[in-house]
């Protein structure tokens, strides 16, 4: 398990200065990640932190050899392979996968907001563009892969950074031999859409082990 510790920034004279830099508790390097800084209604500046926990990338990638891409799914929904580090970086997880179909939840917060004070639209399409490729990856049997070639979101809804969980749902709509494609809607607690797309992967066949 690797931790960044992050720490803040602060104005000064000349704009910005670093107060701190994120360092890996690993590696004992420093990382560019650095604290967001929101500006409170009387002019004070108030600094936020975050601390980031991941596993080994490279885990999840040796858990893949031999399974199938709904036995690895439903194995990171066991817990019996972590989720991908991305999903601690923007705070969601998948949470549910069968054939065809997957769910993944996520809690966004005040570190993903936009310069207009909501959550930055990436946040939506990253939910979706795992949901919509994780339903193809159901379909895969243990010696096939496959890869993003064509990705469409729909933002139809705002997200503000106190919406609390939102759902992603993937779906499969085409499985051929070469090419699948699938849908995907975000949705609110209530049910309110936030965004939905279609995505196309190329499937193609896992090299061989080294």
């Amino acid at each position: 398990m690797t931790t960044i510790e992050v720490e803040s920034m602060a104005p000064s004279s000349c704009g910005w200065r670093s107060i701190g830099a994120a360092r890996d508790r690993t590696t004992g390097t420093d990382s560019a990640l650095v604290g967001r800084v929101a500006r409170v209604h009387d002019g004070r500046m108030t600094n936020r932190e975050r601390t980031i926990q991941w596993s080994d990338p490279l885990l999840t990638v040796r858990a893949a050899e031999g399974r199938t891409g709904l036995e690895l799914l439903r194995a990171i929904v066991e817990g019996t392979v972590p989720q991908a580090p991305i999903s601690a970086v923007l705070d969601f997880k998948l949470v549910h996968a069968e054939e065809g179909t997957v769910r993944f939840e996520g809690v966004p917060g005040e570190s993903l907001c936009n310069p207009m004070g909501q959550v930055h639209g990436g946040f939506a399409c990253t939910l979706l563009d795992s949901a919509m490729s994780s339903a193809v990856m159901t379909t895969l049997d243990a010696r096939t892969m496959y890869t993003t070639v064509q990705l469409t979101v729909h933002l139809t809804r705002a997200i503000s950074a106190d919406i609390g969980t939102v759902v992603a749902e993937g779906r499969i709509m085409h499985r051929g031999r070469r090419m699948a494609t699938a849908e995907g809607s975000l949705r609110d607690r209530d049910g309110a859409l936030l965004a939905h797309g279609t995505t196309t992967c190329m499937l193609m066949e896992r090299p061989p082990r080294s």
